[in-house]
Order: C-alpha cells, then sequence, then structure tokens
C-alpha cells in the first residue's frame, strides 16, 4: 500500500491538472468505515493524497472574478461632476427605481446571467461573483438579492453601493479583498457581465488555458456571440456577432495589488489592441435586446425572423445550461422602432 501511495502522490501534479483524480477523491470521501474495504486499506493515507491533488488543481487555475451591476445608483457611477443638475440626476434615478423595470431586470436575470454564474460556480471551484446593487433599493427585489446570496454563499457576494459611493472604488476593494484571500499572491481575471447577458459554460475554461500565457493587465476579449431580440409572440431574431472587445466577459488579469480591475478599463472599444488577447474559437455569449435595455446595444443585423422551435434549436447547443423555452417566453417583443422609443436614454452609457 505504501508502494501505491507513492505512486499516487507521483501522479497528483499530472492528474490534478486534468481533473482526472478528482472524481476518485469524491468517490473515496464517501466509503464509510464499515464499507467492504480491507481493514488494513489506507484509506486516510489516500484522503490526505487526495487532499493535496485538489489543493494542486486549485493552484492549476486561476482565480476568476465575475461583476454584475444589478441597478446601481447613477450617482454611483457617473459621479455629481457629470450631472447637469439635481433635476438630471433625479430623472435617471427614477428611471433605475422604476418597478417595471427592477421587475423586467430580476426576470432577465434569472433566466440569463444567473445560470450562467450557477454553471461557472459549479464546474469551477476557483469562480467567485460580486453582484452590486444600490444600498436603497427597497422591497422584494432586495429580499430577492439576499436570498439568493444565501443560497449561494459559498460563491456570490453581494455589494451594497451607497448612491455617495463610487461604484468603481467599492468594486475595486472588494475585487481586490478576494484576490487577496482567494489568489495566494498569483494573477487572477477581473470580467464583467450584465444582468441580462448570457455566458457559455465553457467561458471559466477559456480564460484558464490562456492563463499561464498571460500577465498583469492583459486583457481578453471575446469577440463571437449572438443577439437575441422577439419580435412577435412567436417570432425571433437571432443572429451571429463578430464584436471585437465586447464589454460581455471583457476582463482584465489582476492581482490584490494592481491598480486597474474591469471596471477601471478605458471605454471597451478604446482599449488599445495591443493589450488584447482576442478568443475566437467559439461564440461565448449571447447578448438580449428587449425594452429595458440600460445602455446603447447596437441593433440586430437584418435578417430573417424565426419561430420559436427554430430560436431554441440555435442556442440550445452552446447554452444548453438555460432553460431555454421560458427564457424566450419571458422576453419583451421588440421591434428596432419601439427599442429605441422605449428604451431609458437616460441611462445609455452608465448601467
Amino acid at each position: 500500500m505504501a508502494a501505491c501511495q507513492c505512486q499516487l502522490e507521483a501522479i497528483i501534479p499530472y492528474a490534478a491538472e486534468r481533473n482526472n483524480i478528482l472524481p476518485v477523491c469524491d468517490a473515496l470521501r464517501c466509503v464509510k468505515s464499515d464499507a467492504w474495504l480491507p481493514t488494513d486499506f489506507p484509506l486516510q493515507d489516500l484522503l490526505d493524497v487526495s487532499a493535496k491533488a485538489q489543493t494542486i488543481n486549485r493552484m492549476l487555475k486561476p482565480i476568476v472574478i465575475g461583476v454584475t451591476r444589478f441597478s446601481v445608483d447613477p450617482l454611483s457611477i457617473i459621479g455629481s461632476s457629470a450631472l447637469k443638475d439635481q433635476q438630471d440626476l433625479l430623472k435617471r434615478q427614477l428611471a433605475v427605481y422604476q418597478p417595471e423595470r427592477l421587475a423586467s431586470r430580476w426576470t432577465l436575470f434569472n433566466h440569463f446571467a444567473l445560470p450562467s454564474l450557477i454553471t461557472a460556480a459549479e464546474r469551477h471551484e476557483n469562480f467567485f461573483h460580486l453582484l452590486a446593487y444600490s444600498s436603497t433599493l427597497t422591497g422584494p427585489i432586495r429580499e430577492n438579492l439576499h436570498a439568493l446570496e444565501n443560497r449561494h454563499r459559498s460563491w456570490l457576494r453581494l455589494v451594497a453601493v451607497e448612491p455617495d459611493e463610487s461604484f468603481n472604488d467599492v468594486v475595486r476593494n472588494e475585487t481586490r479583498s478576494l484576490l487577496a484571500e482567494k489568489a495566494e499572491g498569483k494573477c487572477g481575471f477581473n470580467f464583467r457581465i450584465d444582468d441580462d447577458d448570457v455566458l457559455n459554460p465553457d467561458f471559466v475554461d477559456a480564460v484558464a488555458e490562456v492563463w499561464p500565457s498571460c500577465e498583469e493587465g492583459q486583457v481578453l476579449s471575446f469577440d463571437l456571440g449572438q443577439y437575441l431580440q422577439r419580435v412577435t409572440d412567436n417570432e425571433y431574431l437571432v443572429s451571429d456577432v463578430d464584436y471585437p472587445k465586447i464589454a460581455i466577459g471583457l476582463g482584465v488579469f489582476c492581482n490584490a495589488t494592481s491598480q486597474e480591475y474591469v471596471f477601471d478599463l478605458p471605454v471597451h472599444n478604446h482599449i488599445p489592441d495591443t493589450r488584447v488577447v482576442n478568443i475566437r474559437d467559439k461564440a461565448y455569449w449571447v447578448r438580449v435586446l428587449h425594452s429595458h435595455n440600460d445602455s446603447g446595444t447596437r441593433s440586430s443585423p437584418a435578417q430573417s425572423r424565426i419561430p420559436m422551435e427554430e430560436a431554441s434549436a440555435r442556442l440550445v447547443a452552446r447554452y444548453g445550461h438555460l432553460n431555454i423555452p421560458k427564457a424566450l417566453q419571458c422576453l419583451s417583443i421588440i421591434t428596432e422602432t419601439s427599442r429605441v422609443q422605449t428604451a431609458p436614454k437616460v441611462l445609455f452609457g452608465i448601467q
């Protein structure tokens, strides 16, 4: 048995890097003292080996920290100096806290972004997420956010932002703290995703694949994805899009002492190409067009409308972690004309 343990320890780095030993580790933990194993079987020794394997596995993967803004107060994002006057601020705040908008964003979050985050956390123990919201939010939405954090406390952290605080400063400090706690001095990856976006389940794998060759300050852009838009009760547009440096999944490699995190980056299309590694092997995201878009999303390219069944088939291969029929049904019906007319333009560029 001692020879067996030595052999196991010898293959730990190889096996842990490829996640081959971890299912065995889990199985060993399930073995009871009264199991069929021989009485002299060195179970504890093997469990110690498996613990080492898991530690090495964590070390071989980057810490990945996502950030989502869920209805952060406009003052926290743009600052008082960018406002025209108090009336300008009031208009923006009324738009953010409008009950219809909050309900819509919560539904979209639950059907699109949240399943992507849960899938990432289930597949990667080094995945964490910061969900920022305005400290002035009240009622069911606030309660829902805290209930969500309680269900996913191992990887999800709520970040309450006061209206007179800088959103960037608060999130920067939270990211630094998490990196200091989890990254053991190494660079992690800090990215952004809006509450109505979708990420491919392979997103974190793609980050991990390029991580060994990336340095602090290097930016990853996931260029390929889809736009999704509902145009009638049973018709949708699903368009393939090539959009280098799009904000969805955009992120930067950083550590606990870095000066730049994802929301410190320049406006995404102004980031110098020399800083960017473009990931282009597959589609990694879906941007949803709907009546409560908060930023100037490009229009869906002209194309033929397709029925719900065909839209589902187009999406399921890459985004099967979603409940696609329910996600499609929850979308508001919006044409390009109505999108321009109903979108809260006062929020463009800040949410």
